[in-house]
């Protein structure tokens, strides 16, 4: 909404095209990146009970999604 207001777009306007244009990520890949991230930090945690999570959350079908959406492989 912000970007509407400040541009002058309509509300039927899209303006993911606009934001991709400025080079800035819209909040589903915004939210995708944080996410890997944090389980990055996870993933070099010297905390066992972090690792034994993560190896839970791996093994989930809904990571291994994302994983193959953004081509992350490294988990």
């Amino acid at each position: 909404m912000a970007v509407r207001e400040i541009y002058g777009f309509h509300r039927r306007e899209s303006v993911k095209t606009f934001i991709c244009g400025l080079g800035r990520l819209d909040f589903k890949h915004i939210y995708a990146l944080r996410c890997f991230k944090f389980w990055n930090s996870v993933y070099i945690s010297s905390n066992v009970v972090l690792r034994t999570v993560l190896s839970c959350v791996v093994n989930s079908q809904d990571f291994n999604q994302l994983c193959y959406l953004y081509g992350v492989s490294e988990f």
